[in-house]
């Protein structure tokens, strides 16, 4: 990627993306967006689900028709070059939280639309147990990368859609968030409720609500003199 976007640029583009894919408003707009018939109708891109084998942080890859990609088929693991425009989806995010897989689509059509497929793109998981080489964090933590999740999060979640769909469920308060990721019991059931109508994931919609400042950040004794203690013994006395 040789030119540098900025948050709001990325912003506009993920949101006129979904626009010109639904052809409508931005009022039409549905809070899911479908991201494979956005990949597949507006760029011709296919997506599928295989055993990736290159390695196990790898869950998502973008083809340039070149790459030959190792994958399990069978019981045997065999290199495959895919047609230029594949997004190859490893086969494990079909199970669990359905955002995690959703989110590596669109890294992947983020991808595409940043830069094409000039060359083979991965989308990796970090993994805090593994030992990583200094080029490897370089990569996964790198400027491209950055950009590309960010537009990834703009297409999944166009910012006019999302704010509407926050105050949908969240009305115009704040959250409480209480040190790194904890909410309070009511408000985590609202959380989930949110999570399901964008289909995205909980990691994904914090820094969503992080960055567009919807949360209220306290300190995990906030919570625990204000919400452990509130249910605590001394209530009943």
């Amino acid at each position: 990627m040789s030119k540098y976007y900025s948050t709001e640029e990325l912003e506009g583009m993920g949101e006129a993306v979904v626009m010109k894919f639904y052809g409508s408003g931005i009022n039409d707009i549905p809070e899911y967006v479908d991201i494979v018939a956005l990949a597949s109708g507006l760029f011709g891109l296919t997506v599928i689900n295989r055993r990736i084998m290159e390695d196990h942080k790898k869950q998502g890859f973008l083809s340039d028709g070149k790459y030959p990609l190792e994958i399990m088929e069978g019981s045997k693991v065999k290199k495959v070059v895919y047609p230029k425009g594949t997004i190859v989806i490893d086969s494990k995010l079909l199970a669990g939280d359905p955002g995690r897989r959703r989110f590596c689509i669109a890294h992947e059509v983020a991808h595409y639309i940043l830069n094409g497929p000039v060359e083979a793109c991965f989308k990796d998981e970090f993994d805090k147990t593994d030992d990583y080489k200094i080029e490897e964090l370089k990569k996964m933590f790198s400027p491209t990368e950055y950009q590309v999740d960010n537009l990834a999060a703009a297409l999944l979640m166009p910012r006019h859609v999302f704010c509407y769909s926050v105050a949908s469920v969240f009305g115009n308060k704040k959250i409480p968030v209480y040190g790194n990721h904890i909410f309070r019991p009511a408000d985590q059931i609202r959380i989930q409720q949110l999570k399901k109508k964008l289909g995205v994931s909980f990691t994904a919609l914090f820094i969503r609500l992080k960055n567009y400042g919807f949360l209220e950040e306290h300190t995990y004794e906030e919570y625990l003199e204000n919400e452990v203690g509130a249910v605590g013994p001394d209530r009943y006395l």
